[in-house]
């Protein structure tokens, strides 16, 4: 039972309580002027092959991605599954040097893993956070707080591997972008933003053309507060979480146009705002096609506000999302820094 207790059950690694009361040994060990360094590991494109698999494979993905990742460490080490596809290591007595290199070693491994299931082959990859345990550490919840955040600075500044440095937590506490940037993270781990649609109206009486819904986003807190996007966007877009926001963005009005269920959007066009750095995501347009085809609306009711200065800073791959979209039929439109639109192509009438 004390086993049972310490353990999960599907990997056979010690579980979350577990890791932290270590970690806790560790951080009082490091007074003794002994140097650690925690790792928070997450897997990509696990929640792929578990909805597309079953769940049977993707616990077997999950055994196979714990044996490496344990047989990959020191034996020192201690090694945990956090929760879900998260994976926590603990590397004892360790300089920040070799754990980067032993943390570098283990996303390779990992990304040539092969998972065969039918006909289809599937490969997954790791990102990681890590942050050393000195004297000055605070707590075991900031030391998880301080990986998970490099984890995902690691995962959207497109490298695997990040370390979490006293200048990044410095300087993001000074904004107030470190607090923010765990709420966002919860978020979309929660699905807690919202949508929010206000018609947009001429001034004129006569209104050219088919009426018009600017769809905006709103973050709700642990209380179901709605919180509005000038709260949050900085660190979203210090973060670089910019385009998984504009992605459920897109997602999820599709889906909600489709079903019927934004109020007033009867043969209205939807109108959506994208980012700059969605701008420079080369997958992006092939996400909002693949959006398209499932919820079978058609593209003539959608239209993407851009500002000028994004399409500008985002060169060649922002022209080039701004054509694929003109291709498959969305409307494109920029706004000035007045916030007045005109469409993509077309000469200013002022």
């Amino acid at each position: 039972m004390t086993y049972m207790a310490a353990h999960d059950a599907l990997t056979g690694l010690i579980n979350r309580r577990e890791f932290e009361r270590r970690l806790d040994d560790a951080l009082n060990a490091t007074h003794e002027g002994v140097q650690h360094v925690l790792c928070y590991l997450d897997i990509d494109r696990f929640k792929v092959v578990n909805d597309e698999c079953g769940h049977k494979f993707g616990d077997t993905l999950l055994r196979e991605v714990a044996a490496l990742i344990n047989g990959a460490v020191p034996e020192s080490s201690v090694v945990a599954r956090l929760g879900g596809d998260e994976f926590g290591v603990l590397l004892t007595d360790c300089p920040l040097n070799k754990a980067r290199q032993i943390t570098d070693d283990l996303v390779r491994a990992i990304a040539d893993l092969r998972f065969v299931w039918l006909d289809k082959t599937f490969s997954i990859a790791a990102w990681i956070g890590l942050v050393e345990v000195t004297a000055k550490s605070t707590s075991i919840d900031d030391l998880l707080h301080a990986a998970d955040s490099a984890c995902y600075i690691a995962r959207n500044l497109g490298g695997h591997v990040h370390v979490y440095t006293v200048r990044d937590e410095a300087d993001a506490r000074r904004r107030g972008e470190i607090q923010w940037l765990q709420v966002l993270q919860t978020a979309l781990k929660e699905d807690r933003f919202e949508l929010v649609a206000q018609p947009i109206a001429h001034a004129s009486i006569q209104q050219e053309g088919r009426p018009r819904l600017e769809i905006l986003l709103r973050l709700k807190d642990e209380k179901g507060v709605s919180i509005a996007p000038a709260e949050f966007m900085r660190a979203a877009e210090r973060y670089r979480l910019m385009s998984q926001l504009d992605r459920w963005v897109v997602q999820t009005s599709l889906t909600l146009l489709a079903r019927g269920a934004i109020r007033g959007a009867t043969d209205c066009r939807l109108c959506i705002h994208l980012s700059g750095q969605t701008l420079g995501d080369t997958s992006f347009p092939e996400f909002v096609v693949n959006c398209i085809n499932r919820t079978s609306v058609a593209p003539s009711r959608i239209c993407f506000l851009v500002t000028e200065y994004s399409r500008s800073t985002g060169s060649e791959l922002a022209r080039q999302a701004v054509e694929e979209f003109q291709k498959h039929g969305f409307e494109v439109q920029v706004l000035d820094p007045i916030d007045r639109a005109r469409p993509v192509g077309t000469p200013d009438e002022d």
